[in-house]
């Protein structure tokens, strides 16, 4: 891993639509690596250019020495992050959401780690499986997915009843039941 490596190995974050958990899931993946005595550096770049986005950084991304303008007109993430004075282990990149537009599409296919965060309360429209296509195409390799602010009530819509832990006694009565409903 990143580790053995010169190169700090790069987990970059997106998602579709904005507000779906991006810095949440950025700040737990790199609070349980520090846990682990790993250096860890966070960027956001969702930030910075996105106007609704997840906070209200302002740069111009015509400054040469603004984090949009190097994130814009970077070919690699080595060399985005070329100027920083150490050398983490591990680079988690929070991008803009991908219904805003993908601002640069060269640098998404050179990361180490692509996770794809979806709102577990919205719902899955045509627009979702579009983008993420695009993303499959983009990516070219497997990435993972992660499913924020879903919760069992909800989940049950989409994957049908889940069981739940069933007492003695309930599991009494639907044996009896059962039986004198002529079910097997």
């Amino acid at each position: 891993m990143a580790t053995t490596s010169n190169r700090p190995m790069i987990i970059q974050i997106l998602s579709i639509w904005d507000q779906a958990g991006k810095v949440e899931t950025a700040n737990y993946i790199a609070s349980e690596l520090k846990d682990r005595d790993w250096n860890v550096k966070i960027f956001n770049f969702a930030a910075v250019t996105s106007n609704n986005g997840e906070t209200t950084v302002n740069e111009d991304p015509a400054n040469p020495y603004s984090l949009t303008y190097r994130y814009r007109n970077s070919d690699t993430y080595t060399e985005l992050f070329s100027y920083l004075r150490t050398n983490p282990e591990v680079i988690i990149s929070i991008l803009p959401s991908v219904s805003n537009g993908i601002d640069n599409s060269v640098i998404i296919k050179t990361a180490d780690m692509s996770l794809v965060v979806f709102d577990g309360m919205l719902t899955w429209h045509e627009a979702e499986t579009m983008h993420l296509t695009k993303l499959k195409a983009l990516i070219g390799k497997s990435f993972f997915t992660l499913l924020t602010n879903g919760k069992v009530e909800y989940m049950e819509d989409m994957f049908g009843e889940i069981p739940k832990d069933r007492s003695a006694f309930r599991k009494k009565m639907k044996q009896l039941l059962t039986r004198f409903a002529g079910r097997p």
